[in-house]
């Protein structure tokens, strides 16, 4: 199933541009990162509705919780839940789709991974490729000429490195570098603003460790086209984005 509706479509699409004869692998990547992020734009737009429905239901979404606390009986849980219902109908909120949204970008980003480390590019796996799609005659694995995307590059990794921290800053700006230092007393919300801050300062110094020393440029190039795909749809939906850090809870 992973290989029939992720990783097939992946390799044809990367293959259908790479006939072109003056399009090289690397401008194939970025051309299939910005077309799969195009159609998964819709899910991302639900993704920031669904944030914002959830910050102006939660006062009544507590008020509910306060309301069946200490009854457990079935027949309380029921009316809780019916009644927790009633109010994603009441918000148009569907609980699921920011969930969706980050389960399906895994295959996808395994996917690509795996068109370049097992797919064999610059060779051609022609069992899996559609009738439809031609063979290309020569496969340019120099992105722009100079860079070999069968190795890692510590320029792309860098550039990467940055690109996602620019995201996280535009995306998580209430998130700061102090907040390793703040604690507040609140367990839950102490482990909360650590595990945020760990995410915005310290994932892009992983994921630069990760391209400089052991992934291909390939996949470097994937996840720069990536972020800065994503830098452009934070400032699309920065409206959207406002109204939810100025909704009080």
């Amino acid at each position: 199933m992973f290989a029939t509706i992720f990783y097939n479509p992946i390799y044809n699409l990367l293959i259908f541009f790479l006939n072109f004869s003056w399009m090289d692998a690397g401008i194939a990547i970025i051309l299939t990162t910005i077309l799969i992020k195009i159609i998964l734009y819709p899910l991302f737009k639900k993704q920031i509705k669904t944030q914002i429905a959830l910050k102006k239901m939660k006062p009544e979404l507590d008020d509910l919780k306060k309301k069946y606390e200490g009854k457990t009986d079935k027949e309380n849980k029921q009316k809780m839940a019916f009644e927790t219902m009633d109010l994603y109908k009441k918000y148009q909120m569907n609980p699921f789709i920011s969930f969706f949204v980050l389960i399906i970008q895994i295959p996808i980003i395994l996917a690509m991974y795996w068109v370049f480390y097992s797919g064999g590019l610059p060779e051609v796996n022609t069992e899996i490729l559609y009738s439809f799609i031609s063979i290309p005659e020569n496969i340019i694995m120099n992105f722009l000429g100079f860079v070999d995307l069968t190795k890692s590059s510590i320029v792309l990794a860098i550039i990467a490195g940055v690109s996602q921290y620019v995201h996280f800053h535009i995306s998580m700006p209430d998130v700061k570098l102090k907040d390793f230092k703040n604690i507040s007393g609140d367990f839950k919300k102490d482990m909360a603003t650590s595990f945020s801050a760990n995410i915005k300062y310290g994932l892009p110094v992983f994921i630069f460790l990760l391209l400089a020393f052991w992934l291909h440029a390939a996949i470097a190039l994937y996840w720069i086209s990536s972020n800065l795909f994503m830098i452009m749809q934070e400032h699309l939906v920065r409206k959207e984005k406002q109204e939810i850090r100025n909704i009080n809870i």
